[in-house]
């Protein structure tokens, strides 16, 4: 009784050397090509305006009007908002919760980790531009989380350098506080 074949027309040569090119470890394009994807698509949210509903969702009236009356929500983008020291912390605030629930909610790696970077440099941007602390993380976490942040290969450079700015602050102040 001889058997048939499952590879018609590969001898065993063959069959072992397609094998093992597929048994091979796929090379670090891979890595790159995810890494480009994170960068297009953080650099497409930062570019995005954010919209006057994300805004004033929660807020009073009266608040939401004084907004776009001093021309607070004038369509900035949201990488001009973090970028800018004289953004109101409250619009700051509002872009760490929808990048919150962002990352809670993504249905992709690629979508939570870009939700992260942006959740990130918001309390960055707090911290750095209004001295203030928008998260109940401790400054020994916030620095560790700014540090790998800041070395992230897709992250844009002017993201990394707030991340770096306020992770010297984190150090600063935990220093501070550890005395």
């Amino acid at each position: 009784m001889t058997k048939k074949s499952n590879t018609p027309g590969l001898g065993p040569d063959e069959l072992h050397n397609l094998l093992k090119v597929c048994s091979e470890k796929l090379p670090d394009s891979a890595q790159e090509d995810s890494n480009q994807q994170k960068a297009e698509l953080l650099q497409d949210i930062l570019s995005e305006p954010l919209t006057m509903e994300a805004c004033t969702t929660g807020l009073t009236e009266e608040l939401t009007s004084l907004c776009t009356v001093s021309g607070l929500l004038s369509g900035e983008t949201i990488g001009n908002l973090l970028k800018n020291p004289k953004t109101n912390i409250s619009i700051v605030k509002k872009i760490k919760d929808i990048n919150k629930e962002a990352s809670s909610s993504s249905k992709t790696k690629v979508q939570h980790d870009i939700a992260n970077a942006i959740y990130y440099a918001t309390i960055a941007h707090a911290l750095v531009y209004h001295g203030k602390r928008i998260t109940e993380f401790t400054y020994d976490e916030l620095e560790q989380s700014f540090s790998a942040f800041s070395k992230i290969k897709w992250i844009s450079s002017d993201l990394s350098e707030l991340y770096k700015k306020a992770g010297c602050l984190c150090r600063d102040r935990r220093s501070t506080h550890d005395k």
